[in-house]
């Protein structure tokens, strides 16, 4: 019997690649980022050897890249053992990137979703314009659902109970390829359902895989809840149209990211100015010698001053002594005598001469 648990624990997660900050680049830097993880190396190179790897029913594709076809019969274990042995053999043949198809499970792939989400019949099939075929897969769904629910926890016997070749191979498929480091896109509700079925045993196996649309199928819907994976288109596509669409977005995702790509964004780098030659330094001369300081000789202490001599009093000055002038201002006029005449008067004269 097929060790699903021990190929899971063989998965190894991507590399741990930080890709820089690209502004205007939206989604297709996450796909860049992607593409780094699972390659190993930043900047990612563009998918070289794509290929398609159909299970079940061949199916009407357009698009121009490589098909290998997977026809898995019979129960579980040859067909989980188809699905591994179409993954190696695409990544000894140096597949670099495989776009997963399934077709012919649409039941199988709702009932094993339907188990594993606990979800009811009616909300595990989708409702199309056919009331009558809804009807019959719900019933469908609910009958083979009774079988697998006790077995939701256990890979093999799920997938075993479901007994459904292409949902068994495309399990085998998808788990493989994460062993063998081969990054995967997930196309169509059946192989979302796979890898939801063996994605428990192998942790880090849902980063190795990429959605490529999300379906009408509320089951799908569930299966990308549960993988914790969005899906690169909202077409609303059927299985087969909308996977080989990721091609060209991701190789134009590994061109925008790198450098001195035409059309990629390129910061230009500033010219490097060259570095002045060192001129060593010059050897350094010695000092001379300090010559010691001259003693500093004490000021003389200061003679003190001899006591000042008290001034003599002032002489009182003597009287000023009037002038003559001022003396004969000064002296008081003597009265002339009564009769005789004031000197230089006129000579009065005698009555009669």
């Amino acid at each position: 019997m097929i060790d699903l648990a021990g190929l899971g624990r063989e998965v190894a997660a991507p590399s741990a690649v930080t890709p820089p900050a690209a502004p205007g680049q939206g989604r297709l830097g996450e796909l860049a980022g992607w593409l780094a993880a699972a390659q190993g190396h930043w900047p990612p190179v563009e998918p070289a050897r794509p290929r398609v790897v159909l299970v079940g029913t061949a199916v009407p594709v357009a698009h121009d890249l490589p098909v290998q076809v997977v026809e898995p019969t019979g129960d579980v274990e040859p067909a989980l053992a188809a699905g591994i042995a179409a993954a190696n053999a695409a990544a000894d043949e140096g597949a670099d990137l495989l776009v997963v198809v399934g077709t012919g499970a649409d039941v199988a792939a709702a009932t094993a979703v339907a188990a594993l989400a606990g979800l009811e019949p009616t909300d595990a099939v989708a409702v199309g314009d056919d009331d009558a075929a809804w009807r019959r897969d719900v019933v469908a769904v609910r009958d083979l659902l009774r079988l697998v629910r006790p077995h939701a926890g256990t890979p093999y016997a799920l997938l075993s109970t479901v007994d459904s070749a292409v949902l068994s191979a495309l399990a085998g498929l998808v788990l493989q390829a994460a062993v063998r480091r081969t990054p995967v896109v997930l196309d169509g509700l059946a192989a979302c359902a796979a890898a939801v079925a063996v994605h428990r045993v192998a942790p880090y196996a849902a980063e190795w895989w990429l959605v490529a649309d999300r379906a009408s199928s509320p089951a799908q819907q569930a299966a990308l809840e549960l993988l914790v994976r969005r899906p690169v288109f909202e077409l609303g596509t059927a299985a087969g149209y909308a996977g080989p669409l990721v091609v060209p977005l991701l190789r134009t995702a590994a061109r925008l990211s790198t450098p001195d790509t035409p059309g990629a964004p390129v910061t230009p780098r500033a010219p490097v100015t060259p570095r002045a030659p060192v001129t060593p330094a010059a050897p350094e001369t010695p000092r001379a010698p300090e010559t010691p300081r001259a003693p500093v000789t004490t000021a003389a202490p200061e003679t003190p001053r001899a006591p000042e001599t008290p001034a003599a009093p002032e002489t009182p000055r003597a009287p000023d002594t009037p002038s003559a002038a001022s003396a004969s201002r000064t002296a008081p006029e003597t009265p002339a005598a009564d009769g005789a005449p004031e000197a230089g008067g006129p000579a009065e004269t005698a009555p009669g001469a």
